[in-house]
């Protein structure tokens, strides 16, 4: 017997949990302003040709997955992981300007690029320094912040901490120099992400993100894609939607699985601590194009960012898919974003994704975000954890728990710390 309606605002997968987690108890209605369900996961289909005869299914979106941060819902939809070969590193780091090559290393240092002595030894006392940073830094840090007042180099920073957090998050540079160095180091640190290690932890997903994209929403009846919820409002012991059309929808229960900015312009009447938690979450947007075009660069990495010269605050970021997601044959899928366009011929999808950028501000308001959802209206999305598709995944399933009267079943990374809590420390 159902207990009532529900309503998930967002066809991510933060919204694709909730209502997955929703289904038994509640007859649920899932409302995406987009034509496509997935969100930031999107898998593009390649039809077979004479390089590989079956049909290829390409992640542009989310690529891989941290599997020991996953909750067991993966296996309960019986998806298949792949793991991602020991033999890929994470992350590597060129600049033609220089010549820094992180993708050969010497006792964990990058061979020495074209600069002076003095450059090089205070890049090598900066990458000493690092550790230091994960145990005591101030969250407070930014990358400015660590020539400043830290001491650091100008050129370490902006050859190693800027593409070490624009890499890892795959935000544009210009957006990682507003993150917490200190959180986003952390966080690397807990997960085994630094330079030259190679991936133990992580898989990926046979057919790709959209094998259980799909499982997830055969399980909602009521999936109402293209349709975008205007605004939010409580009302007696419910909630109140009203949708672009201004067709009015009333629920027992919802929840808003969007981003935090988005989420905040829904609610008709946000609380004071709903406007500045939700307000303190901004956004980076980037155009990606999954293409072939390997002029542009690439790499044997999981993840490449690549400088034209020292002195260009631009850079290109790019994923080549066949290493890490095991695609046979010649031909070379890349997803880039970046100066560097790929030749019209060779684009086979462009998208445009947005991602919260871990701010000082951003990681203090995480330590309030269980306090602005309730029974009736509760809220998920990747911003409660370290933006990761494993923490948007965690954030949908607790967001329903909280509607069905429960806790937070943990699943989240706490940014203050990098450590990730067990998806079972909380039930």
């Amino acid at each position: 017997m159902k207990n009532g309606r529900a309503a998930v605002i967002g066809g991510g997968i933060s919204g694709l949990a909730a209502a997955y987690a929703l289904r038994r108890s509640h007859h649920v209605t899932l409302f995406e302003a987009q034509k496509r369900i997935g969100g930031n996961a999107n898998t593009v289909t390649i039809a077979p040709d004479t390089e590989h005869p079956s049909t290829l299914g390409i992640d542009t979106g989310v690529v891989i997955f941290c599997g020991s941060a996953m909750p067991p819902l993966f296996d309960e939809l019986g998806i298949t992981r792949i793991p991602v070969s020991t033999d890929l590193t994470y992350l590597t780091i060129r600049c033609a300007g220089c010549g820094l090559d992180t993708a050969e290393l010497d006792n964990g240092l990058p061979r020495r690029p074209h600069i002076s002595d003095g450059a090089w030894r205070h890049f090598i006392e900066g990458y000493q320094r690092l550790r230091g940073l994960v145990a005591e830094g101030d969250i407070a840090l930014r990358p400015a912040d660590l020539v400043t007042t830290e001491g650091f180099s100008e050129y370490f920073v902006e050859h190693m901490i800027i593409p070490l957090i624009a890499g890892a998050y795959v935000i544009p540079p210009a957006a990682a120099r507003h993150c917490s160095v200190t959180a986003i180091l952390r966080a690397l640190a807990n997960v085994g992400i630094q330079l030259g290690d190679s991936m133990r932890d992580y898989c990926t997903v046979k057919g790709g993100t959209r094998t259980y994209i799909d499982r997830l929403a055969a399980a909602v009846p009521d999936l109402r894609v293209g349709t975008a919820i205007e605004e939010v409002g409580r009302m007696g012991d419910g909630v109140t939607l009203r949708d672009s059309t201004g067709a009015v929808h009333d629920f027992d229960k919802a929840v808003i699985a969007v981003q935090a900015d988005r989420a905040l312009s829904m609610l008709a009447s946000p609380t004071a601590l709903q406007h500045e938690v939700l307000g303190a979450f901004p956004y980076a947007y980037s155009s990606w194009a999954l293409h072939t075009d390997t002029s542009v660069g690439t790499s044997d990495a999981i993840v490449h960012y690549q400088m034209a010269d020292c002195g260009n605050a631009a850079a290109d970021l790019i994923l080549p898919h066949n290493g890490v997601q095991k695609i046979p044959g010649p031909v070379q899928y890349l997803s880039t974003c970046g100066g560097t366009p790929p030749a019209p011929t060779n684009v086979l999808q462009t998208a445009t994704h947005g991602i919260a950028v871990i701010t000082p501000q951003a990681v203090a308001a995480q330590q309030k975000l269980p306090q602005i959802s309730d029974s009736v209206l509760a809220f998920a999305g990747a911003y409660f954890g370290d933006t990761a598709h494993e923490n948007a995944l965690c954030s949908g399933l607790n967001a329903a728990s909280i509607l069905l009267g429960g806790r937070s079943s943990g699943g989240l990374r706490d940014m203050r710390t990098g450590i990730h809590t067990a998806w079972s420390d909380q039930t």
